[in-house]
């Protein structure tokens, strides 16, 4: 098998095991930790406290990526950059498979409410 080929079947795997743990976390812990059916150790009880801690950790990440990038200047020339090179490429991965399952997960509602319904 070709190399090219290879890596996107390696992607195409690893974007499929994001999407299922996405669901099953959403669908086995999230979901049922908010319907107060399972306590899953989640810092939020209701969906209001759930958007507030996605806000706090949204900012959390924006330091952190500040944090990065400006120890990379800091540090001596090449390996400043190097490791700023390879912080990018780490975080650009995971990112980019998120936005990818969240177009996904969107064009797939967006299907599933234009869908018709039958009426019984």
């Amino acid at each position: 098998m070709p190399e090219g080929t290879n890596q996107k079947s390696v992607a195409n795997t690893q974007q499929q095991m994001l999407a299922a743990r996405v669901e099953l976390e959403i669908q086995q812990m999230i979901l049922p930790h908010l319907k107060r059916q399972k306590d899953c150790r989640y810092p939020f009880t209701s969906k209001d406290e759930l958007i507030k801690e996605y806000y706090r950790d949204l900012m959390a990440i924006k330091m952190n990526l500040k944090t990065i990038f400006s120890a990379a200047a800091q540090m001596p020339s090449v390996e400043g950059d190097a490791f700023g090179y390879i912080a990018h490429r780490e975080i650009s991965a995971i990112v980019g498979a998120f936005a990818e399952l969240a177009q996904s997960r969107l064009q797939s509602a967006r299907n599933h409410a234009s869908a018709p319904t039958t009426a019984g």
